[in-house]
């Protein structure tokens, strides 16, 4: 701080603990806090940047985090004071000298930039508090976009990013999100007491709140708990008797009936006013700091704030009030406020509720809207807890879809020629099925077709042959064409539900399912799932990769280019991250797309046998907080079945999922109907999956969610289970199917995608093309990964099969027949299991690919030295 009154009246008031005016004394001070690790805060009587460039120049990192609360709102009206000038000469200029002062200004800030991209370069972290410094700077000249801006020659005006995030960015945002935003109240009466009394109603209504609360609702809980207990012993009011704390939506209706029943009841001796700063949820729009991280393109809008003062004015705020500028400058942001009179009548009590849902509530659909995942999760709670509340949930949109309507330009069948990058190949003269949702063809297909892959792995053209010399993207002479004589390209294929890696053997346990043991009697007596947690916990991650390898590579086999792989082996937590690890590892092997799913909520394993909810307390919370954070988890399923979890414990597990940002999928209703169709619904999941004994009301709540039902008829084969699932009821509700393996060692040991198709066909009576899009679109959809894979469209990633026969029944129609002829996973054909059967080799690269494989499995070593070579002489 330059200014020294300004300053040792924050010591005064016990917001400083110690002042030091110069940079020698300020340093050596630092190095003893940070010996002592005492906890202090100093204010420094100077200029910031002096004191920037003091740190950068230091041997010693000082300083790890690092902001700018300067009032660049008003750079060149007295709100930022040049480094070059002293406060009174700054004063001075400003009056005598205007445009010199500015060019002083502008000189500092880009000194100040300098150094601060010293000690980034060092390690500090560094953040803008939202005043304005990063736009300011930008205006003189200094160095503050990101690289790619830089390159762009973009502005923030015209779409640059800085490299730097607002606070908002890069914290508060999320908070925001989660509804929890500055709450205030006065006490009238001026009395200590009275706000003291308020305290104590603040924490008590906070500890009922954090009973059921979300976790990470419950952490803004506990914090802003810690600081209302201490607020009165730290001595934070000055002036009125004011208390100002984080909460959200449920937390200010709540506070503020308890509240107005105090001042009812006399605890309170006279009317409190609610209010909140205007740095809020949803009360200000502020592109440079607010809104900073709304990303749906609205941020520059100012109708939020709007809304909010109006909407608040109609359902009973005693005044509200809307402003420009304010914390970042004038024509820069739009404030809405608000003060409501809490008298202790009924009437109040009404407005309250009324008003301050509405506060709240209009910020978060905002965000919401805008794909914050904190806000999606908060605005569905509040949709539960508020009557009448009904918000319109974003879906995101198929990014190849709208690549495909802004290009103009759409083909047969609805497919679009969009422009794109250069063609690297074309696979011409075959037939085929795009599973586009929008063809009005069966299967969307084609005849006498092409499809055209990008060098990005994406595709770039889908149409007819005849048009491709003259697509975007085609170069004569570069682009290569690969004739395949009327052979049949889909999608690749998904097998969206497995359980292919894990330890042990059950094939004993098939055979006690052979003599009459159901499946459930089987669990019961100490097998099934548990059985093979044994096995899965005394194998390494290698021992897990090398056993799931020869399962993998019969799906691979088939033309499968994404596979989810699920854990549930370990029931604890380093062996759940040790199967996802091996899960990694097999997908690096072999070459697909890997989605990983954490299924701690498989079963009970036998230390925690008739203790359930401890063990989702004690092991599935703390390994899904660790393995997400760790970056292993891509969705959360569960298995609500009575030798499960119930309805109820699932629904726990999927509400920390959502804390966590975490989409859901079930296991449910596979041996009883546990109303799994309605709980995957609440919680918005991906998929459920199984479903035999879902009820009519389930198929619809799904069917209204969005929800995939994931049909597995292996395992409806191997534990002779007599009960198919709706499909019928799911036909009539337009829930759409999807069709895997399952493949695991007790209930469906099927490395097998293409019999999963023939049996849901033949045993579940799906038809062909239904089948075919539970392995394509629908799977795609299953794994929350339909704007990027499933169907064969301009912008997708070009994951294809190619396959000897003319239609894709026939690949369904023929038990034990295996008619792939390639697969290309981003647009790299994968090295195939039949060398012969390469579509982009030459003659020599097939032999070389067969010598490959066969010294791969014999002999790793050769295998190794062969490959440098031969790459070499392919070159």
């Amino acid at each position: 701080e330059v200014d020294a009154d300004a300053l040792y009246k924050r010591h005064r008031q016990g917001w400083v603990d110690e002042v030091i005016d110069k940079v020698p004394a300020l340093l050596e001070r630092l190095r003893e806090l940070r010996a002592s690790k005492e906890s202090k805060s100093i204010g420094y009587l100077g200029n910031i940047v002096d004191l920037w460039e003091a740190f950068a120049k230091e041997e010693e990192m000082l300083v790890e985090l690092g902001s700018d609360q300067t009032s660049l709102h008003n750079p060149f009206g007295g709100g930022y004071t040049p480094v070059s000038l002293t406060y009174e000469e700054s004063k001075a200029m400003l009056v005598d000298d205007p445009a010199l002062f500015k060019q002083h200004v502008q000189d500092s800030l880009k000194r100040q930039v300098t150094a601060l991209h010293k000690l980034e370069q060092r390690g500090l972290r560094f953040w803008d508090y939202g005043n304005a410094f990063l736009v300011e700077a930008t205006r003189a000249g200094a160095n503050v976009l990101d690289e790619a801006s830089s390159k762009a020659g973009l502005t923030p005006d015209n779409g640059g990013a800085f490299r730097w995030p607002s606070y908002i960015q890069a914290f508060m945002g999320d908070i925001f999100s989660l509804g929890f935003g500055p709450f205030r109240w006065v006490c009238t009466s001026g009395k200590e007491e009275d706000l003291q009394m308020t305290d104590k109603i603040a924490a008590s209504v906070f500890r009922e709140l954090m009973k059921h609360a979300n976790e990470k609702a419950k952490g803004q809980y506990a914090d802003n708990l810690k600081w209302v207990e201490e607020a009165g012993k730290n001595k934070m009011v000055v002036g009125s008797q004011a208390r100002i704390l984080y909460s959200n939506c449920e937390g200010r209706a709540a506070l503020a009936a308890a509240f107005n029943e105090a001042v009812k009841d006399g605890r309170v001796s006279a009317p409190i006013v609610a209010s909140r700063d205007h740095h809020d949820v949803s009360g200000t729009d502020s592109p440079y700091r607010e809104t900073s991280d709304v990303y749906d393109g609205s941020a520059f809008t100012a109708d939020m704030a709007v809304q909010n003062a109006l909407g608040d004015a109609a359902r009973g705020a005693t005044w509200v009030a809307l402003h420009n500028g304010g914390g970042v400058g004038w024509g820069e942001v739009i404030n809405g406020g608000f003060g409501l009179v809490l008298d202790g009548t009924a009437d109040a009590g009404r407005r309250a509720e009324s008003m301050l849902s509405w506060d709240v509530s209009n910020g978060l659909a905002r965000r919401s809207w805008a794909g914050n995942a904190n806000a999606q999760l908060t605005i569905r709670e509040e949709m539960q807890r508020q009557d009448g509340l009904a918000v319109t949930l974003p879906v995101k949109a198929d990014r190849s879809l709208v690549r495909n309507a802004l290009s103009g330009d759409q083909g047969a069948n609805g497919v679009a020629k969009a422009p794109g990058s250069e063609l690297e190949y074309v696979l011409t003269n075959c037939r085929v099925a795009t599973m586009s949702a929008a063809a009005t063809a069966p299967y969307g297909l084609l005849d006498g077709a092409a499809v055209g892959v990008r060098a990005d792995g994406r595709i770039g053209f889908v149409g007819s042959a005849g048009d491709v010399t003259s697509a975007v993207g085609f170069v004569p002479g570069v682009t290569k064409l690969h004739d395949l004589g009327g052979k049949l390209v889909t999608p690749g294929l998904i097998d969206c539900h497995t359980h292919i890696v894990y330890g042990g053997d059950r094939s004993e346990e098939w055979e006690l399912k052979l003599q009459g043991a159901s499946y459930e009697e089987v669990a019961r007596a100490g097998g099934g799932i548990v059985n093979t947690v044994s096995g899965t916990r005394s194998s390494s991650v290698e021992a897990l990769a090398k056993a799931a390898s020869p399962r993998i590579e019969q799906l691979m086999r088939e033309g499968v280019t994404s596979l989810e792989i699920k854990s549930g082996y370990g029931l604890d937590v380093e062996t759940e991250r040790r199967q996802l690890l091996a899960a990694e590892a097999a997908a690096s092997t072999h070459g697909f797309k890997l989605a990983r799913t954490f299924l701690g909520a498989h079963a009970v394993p036998a230390e925690y046998k008739g203790r359930p909810d401890e063990y989702i307390d004690e092991v599935v919370l703390p390994a899904m907080d660790a393995l997400h954070k760790e970056g292993h988890v891509d969705a959360v399923d569960a298995f609500c079945e009575g030798i499960g979890f119930t309805y109820e414990q699932t629904a726990r597990v999927f509400k920390h999922a959502a804390s966590l940002g975490l989409r859901c999928r079930l296991h449910g209703d596979q041996l009883s109907d546990g109303r799994c169709g309605e709980l995957a619904a609440e919680y918005g999941a991906l998929s459920c999956d199984h479903c035999e004994h879902m009820s009519a009301a389930g198929a619809k709540a799904m069917g209204e969610a969005g929800v995939v039902a994931v049909l597995l008829p292996a395992s409806s084969v191997f534990i002779n289970e007599a009960k198919l699932p709706p499909v019928a009821d799911f036909r009539a509700e337009k829930v759409a199917l999807a069709v895997a393996t399952n493949c695991n060692p007790g209930s469906s040991p099927c490395p097998s995608l293409l019999l999963a198709l023939h049996l849901a066909c033949s045993r579940f009576r799906l038809t062909p093309e239904e089948a075919f899009a539970g392995v394509t679109r629908h799977a795609a959809a299953a794994l929350g990964r339909q704007a990027e894979v499933g169907t064969l469209e301009v912008g997708k990633a070009a994951d294809l099969a190619v396959w000897q026969c003319a239609h894709p029944r026939d690949i369904m129609y023929q038990m034990g027949y295996n008619p792939l002829v390639a697969c290309f996973v981003d647009g790299k054909e994968r090295p195939s299991s039949f060398p012969a059967r390469s579509i982009t080799a030459d003659s020599d690269e097939r032999l070389l690919s067969m010598l490959l494989r066969w010294t791969g499995s014999l002999a790793p070593k050769l295998h190794a030295s062969l490959s440098a070579a031969f790459t070499t002489l392919l070159k």
